[in-house]
């Protein structure tokens, strides 16, 4: 749901509409809303549900991604319970469903938050040199999804909005991955071997021409 608070006001009377209020929440939340009053002078923003404070934390995003193993663990301890006559606490089953969570993303998802960091610095390069017109292609999957839906990895939802909100016009490509092999390469030249140097120079780094002769030959074949 992305409501503001000013779509649960009456307008123009600061007041709740506790109508709405009410096909919108559970009862025990409406009686919480309507006991607040609206401070009228500041801007809506976002805030995290799953915290106090209302501000995003890692160890919140994990248990909050964790839900849906959660609610299958505890199924599980249900069933130990039941058929197997064995108790397992609280916190066992919490830990087992976060653990379980974190390595299903690492396996579907393992390149998801590189990619993103790429976006993020790639679009500051780009600003750099004047450039907004600019086409941006990846094989990540789950980079698309966080920047063309609902982000679903809590920990990069924020990262993901920062490229969004860029005022530059951007279209996201896909391509498949044995046709980005120069700029994995490139980004593993960074990341893992920490070659720093700028891949912008004339003729690019002496190391990397072999594959961008190949790749430019295979074009040429190709066309």
């Amino acid at each position: 749901m992305t409501l503001c608070i000013s779509d649960l006001l009456i307008p123009n009377t600061g007041l709740w509409d506790s109508q709405k209020i009410r096909q919108l929440f559970i009862e025990e939340d409406v009686a919480t809303v309507l006991t607040i009053k609206p401070m009228l002078n500041k801007e809506d923003r976002y805030c995290w549900g799953f915290t106090l404070d209302g501000h995003y934390s890692s160890q919140s995003g994990y248990k909050h991604r964790s839900i849906p193993w959660v609610l299958w663990d505890i199924w599980k301890a249900r069933n130990s319970l039941i058929f197997e006559k064995t108790r397992l606490d609280p916190a066992t089953i919490l830990l087992k469903a976060e653990e379980e969570s974190k390595l299903w993303f690492e396996l579907n998802y393992p390149d998801t938050v590189d990619t993103l960091w790429a976006f993020h610095w790639a679009i500051d390069s780009m600003k750099s040199l004047c450039m907004n017109n600019v086409i941006f292609e990846s094989s990540s999957e789950g980079a698309r999804a966080c920047l063309l839906g609902p982000c679903f990895i809590p920990e990069v939802r924020e990262l993901a909005r920062q490229i969004i909100e860029v005022p530059a016009i951007l279209v996201l490509g896909t391509c498949l991955p044995q046709r980005n092999i120069m700029a994995q390469r490139i980004a593993e030249s960074v990341t893992i071997e920490f070659r720093v140097q700028s891949y912008i120079a004339k003729g690019g780094p002496s190391w990397l021409r072999a594959l961008s002769d190949a790749e430019a030959e295979a074009l040429n074949l190709s066309m």
